[in-house]
């Protein structure tokens, strides 16, 4: 069963200009700024006081992540299945638009 959410990838066009606008325009803490050995940094604000995180990754949605490897905070099942173990649980998906 799922506990706790503790991260979620927001994918970002410049991670400075994102940094500033979470924290300055919205008021988000910065919580985690430590380089990766691809280049962009794991970088990551919060509400004060809340556990959740968000990663403010380099990357455009649908065109794969900016450094090697998988990009944090995100599990992609390219079939549509479900992880195992995670039919029943509840959690629905939906088609988001503008």
């Amino acid at each position: 069963m799922l506990e706790r959410v503790v991260y979620t990838t927001v994918f970002v066009n410049d991670q400075d200009k994102a940094l500033d606008f979470y924290t300055n325009v919205l008021g988000l803490q910065q919580r985690i700024d430590n380089p990766t050995p691809d280049g962009p940094r794991f970088l990551t604000v919060a509400v004060k006081g809340q556990d959740f995180q968000l990663v403010l990754w380099p990357g455009t949605p649908g065109q794969g992540p900016a450094g090697t490897g998988p990009h944090p905070g995100g599990v992609h099942h390219r079939d549509g299945g479900y992880p195992e173990g995670g039919r029943g649980t509840g959690v629905t998906r939906r088609e988001l638009r503008d």
